[in-house]
């Protein structure tokens, strides 16, 4: 089947003849977004994850020291 773009299957997704190509179209997205959200959230778990362990080891206030940075960036 001939790719076409999204908009051309959404003018089509009552028309029996792309019906099938517009909800295969829409899986299809759903499952991107469904990666993209599990990325996002893996990627928050292991940044404060780390962020935890750095404060443990290294018994930085790492967040008041990141504060700091970016006001002294915008003064």
């Amino acid at each position: 089947m001939a790719y076409h773009t999204d908009e051309f299957l959404r003018k089509r997704q009552n028309d029996p003849k792309w019906r099938d190509a517009y909800l295969q179209r829409m899986s299809v997205q759903q499952q991107h977004r469904r990666n993209n959200r599990e990325f996002w959230i893996g990627f928050f778990v292991i940044f404060l994850g780390g962020w935890w362990v750095a404060d443990y080891f290294f018994g930085m206030a790492l967040l008041t020291q990141l504060i700091t940075i970016i006001t002294s960036l915008f003064r």
